[in-house]
């Protein structure tokens, strides 16, 4: 029983971690700051809200789309 909720916490805790990792390498070669401004759809620049910013469930809820314009990012 601990093992799977140690397994889901390490799973939590790394997806989070890779998340912010993310922003940092999209951010950080073009000398912005990883907390400001918020992040945002690269095409309508509409505002991602805290619930659509949860590490991979709102990435497969929403199929890797924007919610406003629904296009989908590709880097």
């Amino acid at each position: 029983m601990w093992l799977y909720v140690w397994l889901a916490f390490v799973f939590g805790f790394g997806a989070c971690v890779g998340s912010f990792l993310n922003v940092a390498v999209a951010r950080l070669p073009l000398n912005l700051s990883v907390f400001w401004p918020p992040s945002r759809c690269g095409k309508c620049l509409a505002p991602v809200h805290w619930y659509d910013n949860i590490p991979l469930a709102s990435y497969w809820w929403l199929g890797g789309r924007c919610r406003s314009c629904g296009s989908v990012h590709r880097a």
